[in-house]
């Protein structure tokens, strides 16, 4: 059955039919490439991203699985090469560098990888059954499926928003100022329906400057200036449109139990987790700084170096910088480590610089480097998101919608949690006997 799908996957304009002592136990008609997906994956069409780019020799057509979707199964994931069925380890180590940071705890995505390239580009004779095959152009192949395969996972973020802009521009947010809950006013929460809300400074996130590696690691709040009231809020709800297309999560109606936001858009209600939705928001703009800060050793250390580790931090010396490192030849059986990231200044040195040049031997850059960087990252953000129990004002909870819509992967948070959800007025309406 698994040799008849990745066929059935290949070729869907063919009609197929898989039969067993005379029972027929599937059948396919010729169909669209993204319903003969579906059907195999025994997913929703909605749930997937569809890719197809063009670099160069190469056609990358990729259908995914969104993140919030994924099973703990790894059963179905699939890689061809000019309609051929392969296993490729350094493809299946890009598709994981996809998903980096977008999984919850060991779920695993389904998805089917089309990669069409002219034949003197990759030779499919290393393996007796053909089930391998060496790409001339391995880095480039590995590079171009990774940017391909995110930017189609990054434009499905939430409201179908268009993502341009965002994350190169850091814009500070929307956000206003706290109103203190005072003395004789208390607020209902779960723990404590008699305890006040803490109190915290505002949402505004300080853009550091360039090269500012101090500020990464420092505190990224800032209290701003009251906001003026929310007035599309107030336009939206007496003209009766909860959003349009340029607002897809609606405007806010309430906090609940200082945790969720609630919202109401054209489809319905939505919820959504605050402290999730901002510490993705928080971590994709700590991601958009600069990264290549870097910290001097107190005394060079020195390395035993082979062959292929000195020719890669000769070749990628540039590369090497940009990442913050700084690494020098001493002999042809040597190398100087005189000074690493600043995120990453407390890791073990030696680890740290062989499995780097190892991956960009490999890959042409540094999953490492960057898997790293990001749990760090992801780290601070977390630590730095706006915290349960907090009260938000409206425009507080309107500001964070709007920077969820601008936000790439704001559907789901670092740790692969969903943001929130929607409940259009159909299900409120059986959830109520309305029309029944």
């Amino acid at each position: 059955r698994e040799a008849f799908q990745r066929a059935a996957l290949a070729h869907p304009q063919v009609r197929w039919q898989f039969r067993h002592n005379d029972k027929l136990l599937l059948s396919l008609p010729a169909q669209d490439h993204v319903e003969r997906v579906a059907r195999l994956f025994d997913i929703d069409p909605a749930t997937m991203a569809v890719c197809r780019q063009a670099h160069g020799p190469m056609t990358i057509h990729a259908f995914l699985q969104r993140p919030t979707e994924a099973s703990h199964a790894a059963d179905r994931q699939y890689f061809y090469v000019n309609a051929r069925p392969i296993r490729d380890r350094m493809l299946a180590h890009a598709m994981r560098s996809v998903y980096a940071d977008l999984l919850h705890s060991d779920r695993q995505p389904r998805f089917a990888l089309f990669i069409n390239i002219e034949s003197d580009r990759v030779d499919v004779n290393v393996h007796p059954a053909k089930a391998e095959v060496r790409f001339r152009e391995s880095q480039a192949v590995y590079q171009a499926v990774v940017q391909a395969c995110r930017q189609s996972l990054a434009s499905g973020q939430v409201g179908a928003a268009s993502p341009s802009g965002y994350a190169t521009g850091m814009a500070t947010s929307v956000a206003t100022g706290v109103t203190p809950v005072g003395p004789g006013q208390p607020v209902v929460t779960s723990a404590n329906p008699m305890r006040p809300y803490p109190s915290q400074s505002a949402l505004g996130l300080v853009s550091p400057g360039p090269g500012s590696a101090a500020s990464l690691s420092s505190s990224v709040w800032r209290v701003n200036a009251p906001a003026a009231s929310f007035s599309a809020f107030d336009a939206a709800m007496q003209s009766g449109v909860a959003a349009d297309a340029d607002h897809p999560l609606g405007f806010a109606l309430a906090q609940l139990h200082g945790i969720f936001i609630l919202a109401q858009n054209a489809q319905g209600l939505i919820l959504v987790d605050m402290h999730a939705a901002h510490e993705r928001i928080v971590y994709e703009r700590l991601k958009a700084m600069p990264s290549g800060s870097m910290q001097q050793l107190l005394e060079p250390l020195a390395l035993q170096a082979s062959a292929l580790e000195l020719e890669t931090l000769q070749t990628q010396q540039g590369l090497l910088n940009d990442l913050g490192f700084s690494l020098s030849v001493l002999s042809d059986q040597s190398m100087a480590v005189r000074g690493l990231p600043v995120l990453l200044a407390q890791a073990q040195v030696e680890p740290l610089v062989r499995q780097t040049l190892a991956e960009l031997a490999q890959h042409g850059l540094s999953s490492l480097m960057e898997e790293k960087r990001n749990a760090l990252l992801a780290t601070m953000a977390c630590h730095g998101a706006v915290r349960a129990n907090r009260r938000l004002s409206i425009p507080e909870m309107n500001a964070l919608l709007r920077d969820m819509e601008r936000t790439e992967r704001a559907d789901q948070c670092n740790h692969g949690r969903p943001t929130w959800v929607q409940l259009d007025l159909q299900t409120l309406d059986r959830f109520f006997l309305r029309g029944q």
